[in-house]
């Protein structure tokens, strides 16, 4: 929250090319039908979100293995966008 109350949201702006959007909208698309059962460690919103973004040709470190840490390093990637409410 920024200091008036007012949640912000932060928006970074990646380009990729057209076949790694599509690939990562087919891979969510079948996922969706497949989701499985939630595991804290190993099919969690995290993993998910990095499966999607290795489909569309990006690929997080390792070390993301978090909400706060895809966050981190999303923030190092792309163009910052204008702060959003």
């Amino acid at each position: 929250m920024s200091g008036n109350g007012v949640l912000r949201r932060y928006v970074r702006r990646v380009y990729l090319p057209g076949q790694n959007v599509q690939a990562a909208e087919a891979f969510a698309e079948r996922s969706a039908q497949l989701a499985g059962r939630f595991s804290v460690f190993t099919n969690n919103c995290t993993t998910y979100a990095n499966s999607v973004l290795r489909e569309a040709g990006l690929h997080p470190p390792l070390w993301v293995r978090s909400p706060t840490l895809l966050q981190l390093w999303a923030m190092t990637i792309g163009e910052r966008m204008p702060n959003q409410v």
